[in-house]
């Protein structure tokens, strides 16, 4: 018995100090290969490719795609990190301002949007022709308002109103501008094509306890909706921390915050 006990010992303990630790394989490949992963949504093998990428050639390149896998990855402050690089070392004016557009980007998903807004503002002055204008004033404004700078959000959808194309980003201004009078957030709980529908959801948010409930009408793609609006929030925060609130009390899940 002592003797298989010190056999089994010895076996184990020569297993352990031999025994290889398990460790993850390091995936290398070309800009062309993780390009490909990327395009497929293949974001966390893309985003290792570029990140062995980085290490091998530190290019701008490879640190734009880097930004750009990462930011599909919802790591949003290492895609700000790996755009701001990539802005950095591009010489090309065009890549650089497409760098900085990403870096703007992660900084608005990443939840600093007095960040974004002002890379936005510069992106905008700096690069008007190499970025697409609309997107950059969206997402511009969106960001100030979402930062508190309700006048500099007016200013922004202003000149959407006056520069928009479609009748979509007309009307998106005008609904900008309108929060921008408002000076507050809201709870949407829901858009509706007739006023029937949406009296009867107003019904039951009040019947839970949201006396200040109301329907607004609103405009999309030219037509009348009516939406049905929850609370006045002074910040975005406050209006986040009830929007849970609402989704987990009540199961509302197509309830988001406005604007």
């Amino acid at each position: 018995m002592g003797k298989t006990v010190t056999l089994a010992f010895l076996f184990l303990f020569f297993v352990g100090c031999n025994s290889v630790p398990y460790q993850k394989e390091t995936i290398t490949g070309t800009l062309r290969e993780g390009q490909v992963a990327f395009l497929k949504g293949e974001y966390e093998k893309s985003s290792a490719i570029f990140k062995y990428l980085v290490e091998k050639d530190g290019s701008a390149e490879s640190y734009y795609w880097l930004g750009r896998s990462l930011l599909g990855e919802g790591e949003y402050q290492e895609a700000r990190k790996a755009f701001s690089k990539a802005a950095s070392l591009y010489e090309d004016t065009y890549m650089k301002a497409q760098a900085l557009f990403g870096e703007a980007n992660a900084s608005y998903f990443d939840g600093d949007y007095e960040a974004a807004a002002e890379s936005y503002r510069k992106l905008s002055q700096s690069y008007p022709d190499k970025v697409p204008s609309e997107e950059v004033l969206v997402r511009w404004g969106k960001a100030c308002q979402r930062a508190g700078l309700w006048d500099d959000a007016s200013e922004v959808f202003k000149r959407l109103y006056r520069e928009a194309a479609t009748t979509d980003r007309i009307e998106f201004a005008e609904e900008g501008l309108r929060f921008c009078e408002l000076r507050s957030f809201v709870i949407q709980v829901g858009v509706f094509e007739n006023n029937i529908s949406a009296q009867e959801v107003l019904e039951r948010m009040v019947k839970l306890g949201y006396n200040d409930s109301r329907i607004e009408k609103l405009s999309r793609g030219g037509k009348s909706v009516f939406a049905v609006w929850v609370g006045s929030f002074s910040t975005y925060r406050e209006a986040c921390v009830a929007l849970s609130r609402i989704r987990g009390a009540h199961q509302i899940e197509d309830a988001l915050v406005k604007p």
